[in-house]
């Protein structure tokens, strides 16, 4: 079982040796690696240059078209059959590989495997509960993705994923046109069609460090991934009995947009979005920012720290 894993590149100068490091130490031997530059400004393909060498070479876009563009580039460029995808500033645990491995062999009818993560603030490593999933086995099939992530389990990242090449040629590449939640349009085409493996161990790690974090614009609409879910619904591409958790996904969209403008103190924003009538398929969610808009702006942010800090306690 080869592998190809593809590093989008933008500016990671701090981390990128870090991420090729770590996939040079893992324990399966047979994988490649395609760096893909997608027009760095700081010291990043220099370094990632360094590293070039048989099985690991360096692709670079000269125009800036964006990560899906790099990812897609990286794909092209790959030879193997089975594609990893890790960002420049993250990095896998040495048994990553290994662990894709066990996957494929035990859910070969899987789409999409992927592995547990930690997330790494500063110095420390936090490691997410999954408590929407089975706690056992450690291989398992996510008994339905779109559950999981309606939750708020972040069962799948763009560092921690691998699809077989035969897949991506039936379902299409990342979608160069979608700008916000790019990767998460990716996996719930295919999660539509085939089945999501998980394996529990943590054994990739994701940075959420201030300064390597994009920073990001408070959004005043839905994100694209959920407009294509909503142009597959209305075209008639969801299956019957997968329209009702489409329709809640794409509420929790809106209200998840709508939460962040409350935070952010655009409430008329946030009412715009709430209004909206498809958010009312998640009533008791909705409710809730619906009764923070009534509030102030210091005690919305109190309250909500507070809901976040019991939350991080289960």
């Amino acid at each position: 079982m080869k592998f190809s894993v593809i590093i989008p590149l933008y500016n990671k100068e701090k981390h990128i040796a870090e991420a090729i490091e770590s996939v040079l130490s893992q324990t399966v031997p047979d994988f490649e690696i395609i760096i893909v530059d997608n027009g760095s400004s700081d010291n990043s393909l220099h370094i990632a240059k360094t590293y070039e060498r048989p099985g690991v070479k360096v692709v670079t876009q000269l125009e800036r078209k964006g990560v899906s563009s790099a990812r897609n580039t990286g794909i092209e460029a790959s030879s193997y059959d089975h594609l990893c995808f890790l960002d420049a500033d993250d990095y896998w645990f040495e048994d990553f590989l290994q662990n894709i491995s066990e996957l494929i062999e035990a859910f070969p009818q899987a789409g999409i495997y992927t592995t547990a993560i930690q997330f790494k603030r500063k110095d420390t490593l936090y490691h997410p509960g999954y408590y929407g999933l089975p706690q056992a086995p450690a291989k398992l099939i996510v008994p339905d993705y779109f559950e999981s992530i309606l939750h708020g389990e972040q069962v799948i990242t763009a560092s921690s994923v691998c699809i077989p090449k035969h897949i991506l040629n039936e379902t299409g590449p990342f979608d160069e046109q979608v700008r916000d939640g790019e990767d998460q349009e990716l996996w719930n085409r295919i999660a539509l069609k085939y089945p999501v493996a998980f394996h529990r161990s943590a054994s990739a790690v994701y940075r959420q460090d201030a300064d390597n974090m994009i920073t990001h614009q408070v959004p005043k609409r839905e994100l694209d991934h959920a407009v294509k879910l909503q142009k597959m619904l209305d075209e008639g591409h969801i299956p019957d009995i997968r329209k009702d958790i489409i329709q809640k996904i794409i509420a929790a969209n809106l209200i998840g947009v709508a939460s962040m403008n409350i935070l952010a103190g655009d409430k008329a924003m946030a009412r715009l979005l709430l209004n909206d009538p498809r958010s009312k398929k998640l009533p008791q969610r909705r409710s809730y920012w619906v009764l923070l808009l009534a509030l102030p702006n210091f005690l919305v942010r109190i309250l909500y720290a507070l809901r976040r800090k019991l939350l991080n306690k289960r």
